[in-house]
């Protein structure tokens, strides 16, 4: 500490939310001693995230401190903790950086490796696979999000031309508010967007299938998929996929002759 007090340059002590081991005390010190503080508020303040079996007390002290203290800088990163933030405190010295990821590290992998059989067995569908890097917090309910994503690719009903919010949510035995809560903060759209992504995904699944739907015409997929007008659908795909239907599937049918 004496070293660092004759640097003559701005000095900070960082800390995740998560941190166990310093107390309020401790930070306040460095304060004295002219020190900024930067509170780094990265996820859901639990215990699962602490690594402890009750939240321990250190954790829940620093929390309090950062959100009534102006003088602290804070870092959040995601949307959630933002709006916690601003619940305490004003907007001065709040930072919003998300999480971001490394695609480098994504880019390299052992060709030769071997799937577990269960992972295997997903690979075999051929469907476009989402993951998620890193710990679930607690407000994430992991069990309605599959119940809606088994919903959501039951294509049968969500092709039905008054398939709603209201039918999703009593299909997952929830109500409309927290479904849509849910929606908008997991897959952030609202539920309109999250349903048109999901028809137009089984639109291009159709365009793509030259043995089984080669000759569907657009008014056809129209039909089948729920919607009610022909520009509501071509302005829902352009939104998914940048392009018209027509387009997609003149590219898709001369990608398949390329073959």
């Amino acid at each position: 500490m004496r070293e660092l007090r004759a640097v003559d340059k701005p000095k900070f002590v960082q800390l995740y939310s998560t941190d166990w081991k310093l107390s309020v005390e401790n930070i306040e010190n460095y304060i004295n001693s002219g020190f900024g503080f930067i509170y780094e508020y990265i996820d859901d303040i639990s215990p699962e995230l602490a690594g402890t079996k009750e939240l321990p007390q250190y954790i829940t002290d620093k929390y309090n401190y950062a959100m009534t203290h102006e003088d602290v800088y804070v870092v959040v990163t995601a949307d959630l903790l933002l709006k916690d933030v601003l619940k305490h405190r004003s907007g001065a010295r709040v930072a919003f950086s998300s999480n971001g990821v490394d695609n480098a590290f994504f880019q390299h992998f052992d060709e030769n490796y071997s799937f577990e059989p269960e992972f295997q067995k997903i690979l075999d569908l051929g469907k476009p696979i989402v993951c998620y890097y890193g710990a679930l917090a607690k407000w994430f309910d992991y069990e309605l999000v599959k119940k809606i994503a088994a919903v959501m690719n039951d294509v049968q009903k969500i092709s039905q031309p008054d398939f709603s919010l209201n039918l999703l949510a009593r299909e997952v035995g929830s109500n409309t508010a927290y479904v849509s809560w849910v929606i908008n903060n997991i897959y952030h759209h609202n539920f309109k967007a999250f349903l048109n992504e999901y028809r137009i995904r089984e639109a291009c699944r159709r365009m793509d299938d030259h043995e089984h739907y080669g000759h569907i015409t657009i008014q056809a997929l129209i039909r089948n998929l729920g919607y009610s007008s022909y520009s509501n659908f071509v302005a829902a795909f352009k939104k998914v996929n940048g392009m018209t239907p027509s387009q997609y599937q003149r590219l898709s049918v001369e990608a398949d002759e390329d073959k």
